[in-house]
């Protein structure tokens, strides 16, 4: 079993930012806010990296409850076409953990690492609250997509998708052969059409759309090429994708992060979801699912539809 605890933040609890960021940090900030995106190279130990993937490839073999994004459907792990089974088959599109951290101590010394933090608190404008994660084994070989208006957590409500920012945590090199990322830089300035208010929910019209945007404006894709431990984030509003898998026999490892200001404690749907601390800010763990919590959900969803 592996230690958490080998890997836990150095920092004391309630370690509150400095007046300002020191200045080669301002900088790659002031980037991110040109550009739409920015990166630390090597930030994450390797061995953290490993260790996290070994306890979250654990967690595909053996927790039945671990949730999945399957065929696009939502699914628990029991539930999927092959429950227990690799996240890729080779055909199709990799199906995706989601908040990988209701079910692996280890992950939250990824999401609320202390490089990751410290440049999210400038960009946030607060301490950061990662409100939800994506584990892959492969490339999503998502199209192109904004995530401003996709990201939508039920239980985290609504929050603010302006301060929207995601993190893509390498955990192993990203190539040509594996689909590295798609990335459209400054397309966070452009104005764009929404997936189901203004393409009733038809994704590749939507995809198609981002893409003719972007290239209107002049802005051309660029791949993201990655080694294990980097750090890649975007703007919640930049056009970016997942690269097409070229040797199903490659992994690309990943986990992305999304977060936003929550404000000083994140507000969370009090009957499904509870926040929780962190000396480098805050995240969500769902409650444990009793008997009269199912029911009470269950009366809350049918009076709330």
């Amino acid at each position: 079993m592996v230690n958490a605890r080998a890997f836990a933040s150095k920092e004391p609890p309630g370690r509150q930012p400095s007046t300002g960021p020191p200045p080669e940090l301002q900088r790659t900030v002031e980037s991110f806010h040109r550009t739409g995106y920015a990166v630390l190279r090597s930030v994450i130990d390797p061995d953290l990296c490993d260790a996290f993937w070994q306890a979250t490839d654990e967690a595909v073999r053996t927790q039945p409850n671990l949730q999945v994004v399957s065929q696009g459907l939502s699914a628990l792990n029991k539930d999927r076409p092959e429950p227990f089974g690799p996240l890729y088959s080779g055909s199709g599109d990799p199906d995706r953990i989601i908040d990988i951290e209701a079910h692996v101590d280890l992950a939250p010394s990824l999401m609320l690492h202390s490089a990751i933090a410290e440049f999210l608190r400038p960009v946030l404008a607060g301490p950061p609250a990662c409100i939800q994660t994506l584990a892959y084994s492969h490339s999503s070989q998502q199209a192109a997509h904004s995530d401003k208006f996709l990201v939508s957590p039920r239980a985290v409500g609504d929050y603010d998708r302006g301060t929207l920012t995601a993190a893509w945590i390498a955990l192993e090199a990203s190539t040509e052969e594996n689909g590295a990322l798609v990335l459209w830089p400054g397309s966070q300035l452009l104005e764009k059409p929404r997936l189901v208010e203004d393409l009733g929910g038809d994704y590749g019209a939507y995809a198609e759309a981002l893409e003719i945007v972007c290239t209107e404006a002049g802005i051309k894709p660029v791949r993201f090429f990655a080694e294990k431990g980097d750090v890649l984030f975007w703007h919640g509003d930049l056009v970016h994708g997942g690269g097409k898998i070229l040797n199903p026999e490659k992994t690309r490892k990943s986990l992305v992060c999304h977060y936003a200001n929550c404000g000083p404690w994140p507000r969370s749907s009090w009957w499904q979801r509870r926040a929780v601390g962190h000396p480098n800010g805050f995240y969500f763990l769902p409650k444990e699912k009793t008997l009269v919590r199912k029911v009470r959900n269950a009366v809350r969803r049918r009076f709330l539809a």
